[in-house]
């Protein structure tokens, strides 16, 4: 038995073996769609669609337009430097929609926490800042659980 009969089984089992590993991490699932946080930038708006689905059940995603206006939370936040940054927050749920903000701090290079109240069930939420913003980081936006 001489080595070239050898070599091409063993190679062929390192590059089966390495296909393996690749196209098995493709078949894990993945939502890339839910949202953990988001920033949202001075005048601009974000849409977050809900998504119903066993897996990602309260849940939402970013969305370019608004497709359900029952199902897509609206955030908006509007900025003037003379007047300050006003973050406005439409719910057209059912139920209260809590969040985090952190605003972040041009000075300190760093997101600061703020306090902010809940938004109530089909109602719009405006949280107002005297000074103009130029991000906010949401975080952690579900609904409220009952109590």
């Amino acid at each position: 038995m001489n080595q070239q009969e050898i070599k091409p089984p063993i190679l062929m089992k390192y590059v089966v073996l390495i296909l393996f590993f690749i196209f098995s991490f493709n078949l894990i699932p993945q939502n890339k769609d839910v949202l953990d946080s988001f920033i949202v930038k001075m005048n601009s708006k974000v849409y977050l669609e809900y998504i119903s689905s066993d897996s990602t059940a309260g849940k939402f995603r970013i969305v370019e337009s608004i497709n359900d206006s029952t199902r897509t939370i609206r955030l908006k936040l509007d900025t003037k430097p003379a007047m300050g940054s006003v973050l406005e927050i439409n719910n057209p749920f059912d139920d209260d929609f809590i969040y985090k903000a952190f605003l972040y701090n041009f000075k300190k290079k760093k997101y600061i926490e703020a306090t902010v109240f809940p938004v109530k069930e089909k109602m719009v939420a405006r949280e107002m800042w005297p000074y103009p913003i130029e991000y906010i980081l949401i975080k952690k936006f579900q609904f409220k659980e009952e109590k």
